[in-house]
């Protein structure tokens, strides 16, 4: 059983908004209904909703591989966060990987979001991503996601 945000963000067009990808590694994790739901997911939602009171928010999957939505039409963004846990345990933060998909124009509201959820370690998310995991899980390249970060914080 999937989302129907996904397909409604592609009806209202925010699918064809410019895309910026941002990987990063949850520091924490809240739990919710044997979910574990993580920090970059918690960013989103609570910058989104500054925005947008009434925006849309959903969650598929299962506790190893997630995905989180949240569809603002007045704040024209839709963001989708991935989370994968890379790895045997669910302790360690390194295992948690989070591809974080932002459709969006507005640069403010890009730049805020990769910024909070950069500052969710006190030096940097740059400084503890174990790009290993994100190559192998999905499929990119350091140096590529390095770039894309170094634009937005």
């Amino acid at each position: 059983m999937g989302s129907k945000v996904p397909k409604q963000a592609n009806q209202l067009g925010l699918t064809q908004l410019r895309l910026t990808t941002l990987y990063a590694h949850s520091k924490t994790q809240r739990l919710t209904y044997g979910k574990s739901v993580p920090d970059t997911a918690d960013i989103v939602r609570d910058l989104i909703n500054l925005e947008d009171t009434a925006f849309i928010q959903d969650r598929t999957g299962n506790p190893k591989d997630e995905i989180y939505y949240y569809l603002s039409q007045k704040a024209q963004i839709y963001v989708e966060v991935f989370h994968k846990l890379a790895g045997f345990s669910f302790r360690p933060p390194t295992n948690h990987i989070n591809k974080v998909n932002i459709f969006c124009n507005n640069e403010g509201m890009i730049r805020k979001i990769a910024q909070t959820i950069n500052n969710v370690f006190e030096d940097g998310m740059l400084a503890h991503l174990e790009w290993k995991k994100f190559e192998e899980k999905y499929k990119v390249k350091a140096d590529d996601c390095i770039a894309e970060w170094k634009k937005w914080i």
